[in-house]
């Protein structure tokens, strides 16, 4: 039964596919993201942090990725929550679309990265330690098309603001064995549900090791609401803490899409997973 669902592939949908195949898009977007470590002086910086979303030209890398064009679903983004499909779509009920995502504005970023690298030396001078100039940078990502194309576009971006970045392609376990070894990550993010996935990655116990006290103040108090409009309102500030903070660097939302044959019955209508309902298969 499993070898009839033929394919997994990243937007965009490929334009040409075999008659006997059905395009499907997953129902919920993934997040695209540099997850910051947080324990390397520079990156626990918050004016560093800024430097990083104003040098980086997501609106470009984007339509590089997407082929050019504009894909159904794909959009930069201002912070961790999926913006949704479609304007309306309730997927998006985490999102704080009162925010506009920070536009491209490479001298900024060099100044504000300049400031912060100033600062950080003078702190760590004062603990004994020389910062003489900008350190070189280690950005892990994922096997994959997506996220070495991705990255590697970073990389030439960020040059161009005198932050040097060496890339490194990393699986998720050795990740977790040596987290210290990196100083960004690429992650692909399935925020299915954000009342449940905002504490796991914005908190102090987060892929980031550490956050802001804002953002604990309102992750505790997510974590202790009583019913669902409460959560819900919370959420909304969650993103905007995280967008002031730059608790990760948002990038962009891509549509992840899969292709079965057309004689597979049950596999359903923009299912979240992969074997979602692989029981009605048929």
């Amino acid at each position: 039964m499993a070898r009839r669902l033929t394919v997994h592939f990243r937007t965009p949908a490929p334009t040409c596919v075999d008659e006997e195949l059905v395009v499907e898009p997953y129902g919920v977007p993934l997040v695209h993201v540099l997850v910051p470590n947080m324990r390397k002086p520079l990156l626990a910086h918050r004016r560093f942090r800024r430097a990083l979303v104003y040098a980086i030209h997501r609106e470009v890398i984007l339509r590089h990725l997407t082929g050019g064009g504009k894909a159904p679903g794909c959009r930069v983004v201002s912070g961790p929550f999926p913006f949704g499909i479609t304007h309306d779509d309730p997927l998006g009920y985490a999102y704080d679309r009162s925010l506009t995502p920070r536009p491209y504005d490479p001298r900024l970023a060099l100044a504000l990265a300049r400031v912060a690298l100033e600062e950080v030396a003078a702190a760590e001078k004062k603990r004994g330690r020389e910062l003489s100039g900008m350190p070189q940078m280690v950005l892990a990502h994922p096997p994959g098309e997506i996220a070495q194309s991705a990255c590697q576009a970073i990389q030439r971006q960020l040059k161009v603001v005198g932050i040097p970045v060496t890339l490194e392609q990393v699986y998720p376990s050795r990740l977790a064995e040596s987290p210290d070894d990196y100083d960004l990550v690429y992650a692909e993010l399935a925020i299915w549900e954000p009342v449940v996935d905002a504490p796991r990655l914005l908190g102090e116990h987060g892929p980031a090791h550490g956050c802001s006290p804002y953002m604990s103040l309102v992750l505790a108090r997510l974590q202790r609401a009583v019913d669902w409009n409460e959560a819900r309102s919370l959420l909304p500030q969650v993103h905007r803490i995280a967008h002031d903070d730059v608790a990760v660097v948002p990038l962009w939302q891509m549509v992840d899409h899969l292709a079965y044959r057309k004689d597979l019955r049950g596999v359903g209508t923009r299912p979240v997973l992969l074997y979602q309902n692989v029981e009605q298969w048929q």
